[in-house]
C-alpha cells in the first residue's frame, strides 16, 4: 500500500481565502480579513485543518482510509489525514470516537474550522482586531448552537473547546516528521507544503519554544 509524504487535500489555498473572506457576511458591521492576513492565518494552521478536514470528510461524508487508484495500486488516504505518520492512527480514532459521541455535526465542524483559522495570536497578523473580533462571534455562533440544538449533551461547547489541543498536537507531530523528512532530502522541495513549513518556522528560536512548550503536555499523551 502506497503511504503520503505529500501532502494533498481539499483544503486548498483557493478554499480557505474563500472561507475567511465568507466570514465578513455572517459578521454585520465588521471587517473581512484581508489577503495578507489570509495567507498569515494559512500558513498557521494549513495542518490542523487538514486533519480537522478528514474527521469531517470521514465522519459526515464516507470517506474510506485507503482507495483503489486505476492502476490497482492501494492509496493510503488515512496517512494523508495524518500527515504521513501512521503511527497516529489509535489516536486519530480515538479523538474521532470523542467528536462521535458529542454527536459533531456539519456546524459544528464549520464554526471549529473558523476557530481554528481566526487565531489573533499568530506572528504578523496586521488587524489583529478584525480576527479577533470574527474568533468571538464565531466563538459566541459555536456556544449558542450547541445550547440550542444540543440541550442534552452536558458542556458540547466546553467539550469542542478541549478537543482543538489534542487536532494541534496530532498535527504538530505530522509537522515536525515532515520537516524531518524534507530536511534528510526525502521529500519534494518545491512545493507549497514545503513553503507553509518554512513559513510557519520563521518565527524565532524563543517564540518556536513557547510554542512548543504549550503542546507538551497533550504530545506527551500520544508518544
Amino acid at each position: 500500500m502506497q503511504q503520503a509524504t505529500y501532502v494533498g487535500h481539499g483544503t486548498s489555498d483557493a478554499n480557505i481565502g474563500s472561507d475567511l473572506s465568507d466570514s465578513g457576511s455572517a459578521r454585520d458591521n465588521t471587517e473581512i480579513v484581508n489577503v495578507d492576513d489570509q495567507m498569515k492565518l494559512l500558513q498557521n494552521s494549513w495542518s490542523v485543518m487538514l486533519v480537522l478536514d478528514h474527521l469531517h470528510q470521514r465522519m459526515h461524508n464516507g470517506l474510506p482510509d485507503e482507495t483503489t487508484l486505476h492502476n490497482g495500486q492501494k492509496f493510503d488516504l488515512l496517512c494523508l489525514g495524518l500527515l504521513g505518520v501512521p503511527s497516529l492512527a489509535d489516536h486519530f480514532n480515538e479523538l474521532q470516537n470523542k467528536l462521535s459521541d458529542l454527536k459533531f455535526d456539519v456546524s459544528d465542524y464549520i464554526c471549529v474550522k473558523f476557530l481554528l483559522l481566526l487565531n489573533p495570536e499568530v506572528r504578523g497578523i496586521g488587524n489583529v482586531k478584525c480576527v479577533r473580533d470574527g474568533y468571538h462571534t464565531v466563538q459566541a455562533a459555536l456556544l449558542d448552537y450547541t445550547l440550542t440544538c444540543y440541550p442534552g449533551i452536558t458542556d458540547k461547547f466546553g467539550k469542542l473547546v478541549m478537543v482543538v489541543p489534542e487536532i494541534h498536537a496530532l498535527a504538530a507531530r505530522g509537522e515536525e516528521y515532515l520537516y524531518q523528512r524534507h530536511c534528510a532530502g526525502q521529500a519534494p522541495m518545491q512545493t507549497l507544503l514545503m513553503e507553509m513549513l518554512h513559513a510557519k518556522r520563521k518565527p524565532n528560536v524563543a517564540e518556536m519554544v513557547n510554542r512548543s512548550s504549550e503542546h507538551t503536555s497533550t504530545l506527551d499523551r500520544l508518544s
